[in-house]
C-alpha cells in the first residue's frame, strides 16, 4: 500500500499518532491540541487517547499523571472521551496505590475492571474480580492473576 492508498482518516490519525509519540510528555501540549481539534474529530480523539494512555502507562502514581493532566485539562472538557479515559486511568492508579480500598465493583466500568484484573497486585482487589467481574473474560483474568500471585503449595 503506498502513500496515495492510505485513506485520509487513516493518514490523519497516523500523522498525529506519528506527532505525539515524537513530544516530550512534558512539552506535548501543542500536539495533544492539534490532534483535539482536527476536523476529523474520530482521527484525532482516538491518537489523543493513545497518547494518555501512553502518559499514563509512563507516569507511575497517580500524583504525577494528576500533575499532567492539570497541565492539559482545558483539552478535556468534562464530556469528551478523554476526561472519561483520564479519569478511568486515575480510578485505576489509585486502586493499585491503595490496595487494601475495598473495591466497588458496581462503580468499574469493564475498561477500568480488566486493567485492574492484568495489573493488580492486590489479593482482596484481585478475588473481588475473580468472584463477580463484569464478564466471564475479567472473571478469568482476575483468577489467572490471582493464581500467579499465591504461592503453589509445595510438596514436603
Amino acid at each position: 500500500m503506498t502513500d496515495e492508498d492510505v485513506p485520509p482518516d487513516v493518514a490523519t490519525h497516523q500523522h498525529h499518532l506519528q506527532e505525539l509519540r515524537s513530544a516530550d510528555i512534558d512539552h506535548d501540549h501543542a500536539a495533544l491540541t492539534a490532534a483535539l481539534n482536527d476536523p476529523d474529530q474520530l482521527a484525532g480523539d482516538a491518537a489523543a487517547v493513545d497518547h494518555l494512555d501512553r502518559v499514563a502507562a509512563q507516569r507511575s502514581s497517580a500524583a504525577s499523571f494528576t500533575a499532567w493532566l492539570r497541565q492539559h485539562e482545558d483539552l478535556f472538557p468534562a464530556d469528551s472521551y478523554c476526561h472519561h479515559r483520564a479519569q478511568q486511568w486515575l480510578t485505576l492508579k489509585h486502586l493499585q496505590e491503595n490496595p487494601q480500598t475495598p473495591l466497588s465493583l458496581a462503580e468499574l466500568d469493564d475498561w477500568t475492571q480488566r486493567q485492574l484484573s492484568h495489573h493488580s497486585d492486590s489479593p482482596p482487589h484481585l478475588r473481588a474480580l475473580a468472584d463477580s467481574g463484569r464478564t466471564r473474560r475479567i472473571r478469568q483474568l482476575a483468577q489467572a492473576r490471582l493464581d500467579q500471585l499465591q504461592p503453589k503449595d509445595s510438596p514436603s
